[in-house]
This record gives structure tokens, sequence and C-alpha cells, in this order.
């Protein structure tokens, strides 16, 4: 009995000879915007279930204001649905770790740590993206480029003056953080 072989390999190259060897590609703004709609529903459904169960179950989520061996006067104070968040990064952190403990601050030290490391990368792209996107494109290339594709890195040369711009930012997302903990 003969092998039948890879019919993967079969499709794939079938294809590749009837599309003339032009494997199609996703816009990547597109995937970003996909990106963006999948885990960004699914960020707001766990919210708003989160929000709802919240003041339903107390005891799961505000141990300290439940149990009297633990109480405190910063558990107290519920907050309401969403001014929490808000609190939570404004508590100093001497009451933080009087209250709540080294665990707790450590946290909430490491989520500002990660805000601020966001923060970075959006202020670099606001000016990044411009330079990027003045970068004069490559004659042989397609003219099909898609939006992000122009405001990328990709878009500019190796012996453009524009790279630099990245040095700068690399230098600029590394030492911020260092300079603000």
């Amino acid at each position: 009995m003969e092998e039948i072989g890879d019919v993967s390999g079969f499709v794939h190259q079938r294809y590749l000879e009837e599309n003339n060897d032009e494997v199609p590609k996703t816009p990547t703004s597109q995937v970003v915007e996909d990106t963006f709609l999948v885990y960004g529903s699914i960020f707001a459904i766990l919210f708003l279930i989160f929000l709802i169960v919240r003041p339903r179950y107390p005891r799961a989520y505000n141990v300290r204001n439940t149990v009297p061996e633990l109480n405190c006067e910063l558990a107290k104070d519920t907050l309401g649905s969403l001014r929490w968040i808000y609190r939570v990064f404004f508590i100093p952190e001497d009451e933080m770790l009087q209250n709540c403990g080294l665990d707790t601050v450590i946290y909430l030290r490491f989520m500002r740590y990660g805000f601020l490391v966001a923060l970075m990368g959006i202020l670099n792209s606001i000016y990044l993206m411009p330079i990027y996107g003045t970068s004069p494109t490559d004659p042989t290339a397609s003219l099909d480029i898609d939006g992000l594709d122009k405001v990328s890195l990709g878009n500019v040369s190796e012996s453009d003056n524009r790279v630099y711009a990245t040095i700068i930012a690399a230098y600029i997302f590394s030492d911020m953080p260092c300079f603000f903990f």
C-alpha cells in the first residue's frame, strides 16, 4: 500500500500556484482592530460581571471589612462601583502598608510601574509615528500600504536618519521608569 503523503502541503502548494505565488495578507490595521474587538469585549464583559458581583459578595472582595479581627479604617469605605479604581492609586504607601500589608504595597507598585511603562509607550508613539510616516516610501514596494505599516519602523530604510529617533525612544523608554521609581 502506497503512502498518500502530506495533504496540507499539497493544498498549500496548489493554492500558491493558482494565486501567483502570493499568500494573502491581512492588513495590520485589521489585525489590530480585530484584536481590540475580541479582547476588549472580553475585558468589558468580565469587568461588568466583577462590578455586579463585588457588592453582592463583600466577604470575598472586602475581607478586612467583614472579618472583625482584620478590620481597619481603609476597608470601611467601600467607595462605590468605580471610585475605588481612582482611590487605590492615590492612597499613600505608608497607610497602605499599615492597613493592608507589604504584599499589597508591592503589588500596587508593580501595577503603577506597568501603567508608567504603557504610558511611556503611548508617549513615544506620539512622536515616532509621524517621524516614521514622513519617511519616503520604496518605489518598488506595493502601492497598497496599510496605514499602520506606513507609520511603523518597517517603513524606514536602514540608511535614513529617522532610525535615530528609535534609539532616542529606547533611551526614554528605559530611563523614565528608572527615574520615577
